[in-house]
């Protein structure tokens, strides 16, 4: 008997979910979001400092940390690693300073919340350059919902009012809502300086992101690839290292746990 409650209680769960991605009830109150967020502080991550130290470059740590708590710490069964934001704040700087263009292109799948995006909008901010970020998720960007966040506790929100806090960075930022395969076909980018590939972690969707960026990169562009793990995300795992072996892209790997990597490829 519990088991036929239960299918039909998923039945009706997955019918009113319809449009609300996370569903239509709050996760959690605010107290358990705060102590998920103040067990995740106290961690180190060697391999992301030595990289912030190599290029010296660096985020200011709390203000990614206070963004972190509204966008990137929610209930789910794998730990809270929001690291990827200093790699591409880093990476980003890194860039900007050793080019000589005018204007910076970015292009991004796998928007989420705006962690990563409003992260490498502050990248361009402290760099002084102007630039455009260009981010696709199939997340609704202008409708309120609940975000699996800290937010949810004063209600839903859209994606913009989720962020209200760092407009001043999202004024640069182009949340496109859709699969990544038809927005791209009418997206009209000449040409991408940096890509994070964060969408769908299958190898197909991978190949055709990847494509569609290698062709509007030049030399010393970038791509970087969330996810470079064997074990939970192996479509991005081959295809990261077939890339490698065509001599396309130099990758550097770099992982802020054993099963959470990043690839960065800078083209040749």
């Amino acid at each position: 008997m519990f088991k036929i409650q239960l299918f039909f209680f998923k039945i009706i769960f997955t019918i009113f979910k319809i449009g609300y991605p996370f569903g239509i009830m709050k996760w959690a109150n605010e107290k358990t979001y705060l102590e998920i967020y103040k067990k995740v502080l106290n961690k180190n991550y060697p391999e992301i400092e030595n990289h912030e130290e190599k290029l010296k470059k660096k985020i200011d740590i709390n203000w990614l940390n206070k963004l972190a708590l509204q966008t990137q710490v929610v209930i789910k069964k794998s730990s809270i690693n929001y690291q990827h934001g200093r790699i591409l704040y880093t990476e980003l700087c890194n860039y900007i300073q050793n080019s000589s263009v005018k204007k910076i292109v970015i292009f991004e799948t796998g928007t989420a919340r705006g962690f990563s995006s409003v992260c490498m909008s502050k990248a361009i901010t402290d760099s002084n350059i102007t630039g455009e970020i260009n981010t696709i998720d199939i997340l609704p960007n202008n409708k309120k919902i609940y975000w699996n966040s800290i937010s949810d506790n004063t209600g839903k929100k859209t994606r913009p009012e989720l962020l209200e806090y760092w407009n001043e960075y999202i004024q640069r930022i182009n949340f496109h809502s859709g699969d990544s395969e038809e927005i791209i076909k009418n997206l009209d980018l000449e040409r991408i300086n940096f890509a994070f590939l964060d969408g769908s972690h299958n190898k197909k969707k991978v190949t055709q992101e990847f494509d569609w960026v290698e062709k509007r990169q030049l030399k010393n562009d970038v791509i970087i690839f969330d996810d470079y793990d064997p074990q939970n995300f192996k479509g991005i795992f081959e295809f990261v290292n077939n890339l490698e072996k065509e001599n396309s892209y130099k990758i550097l790997k770099i992982f802020s746990e054993n099963s959470r990597g990043y690839a960065i490829a800078y083209k040749l």
